[in-house]
């Protein structure tokens, strides 16, 4: 038992296709573990991110612009119970509310995640979510 620290650090984007002209009025992120359900951090482009856990959220704007197209949830030194299913929601304008999930699974010397390349949610709109795992040995 207990969590093995392996000094990874995981990195999560949920971000929406470059050719969609959208407007992001909330990101957040939550997680599951086993059967327990908490949120991570809501952001509000008129505000600084809410952190409700020690995770840092990194802001995704368009190609020269100032223009929010997602986040990138970043992990730091994850153990074995920052293992289960991540949860990307974008609210936006017009087209309403997304969701996007990651499975991450820590375990012992090794993080071996599982990732969705992409969902795809309405016709309109695509969220890529592709992962990066940085390994510090």
């Amino acid at each position: 038992g207990g969590g093995l620290v392996v000094g990874q650090n995981v990195s999560l984007p949920c971000i929406v296709a470059e050719k969609h002209e959208v407007n992001i009025n909330q990101i957040e992120w939550d997680v599951k573990i086993k059967d327990n359900r908490e949120r991570l951090v809501v952001f509000s482009p008129q505000y600084r991110p809410h952190y409700f856990e020690p995770v840092y959220l990194e802001l995704v704007n368009r190609t020269n612009s100032t223009i929010l197209r997602g986040s990138i949830l970043h992990l730091y030194n994850v153990t074995k119970k920052d293992s289960g299913t991540y949860f990307c929601y974008i609210t936006t304008f017009p087209y309403g509310s997304y969701q996007n999930s990651t499975v991450v699974q820590v375990t012992g010397k090794n993080t071996t995640v599982t990732v969705t390349l992409f969902l795809c949610i309405s016709l309109s709109l695509t969220v890529y979510s592709t992962i990066k795992v940085t390994s510090y040995q």
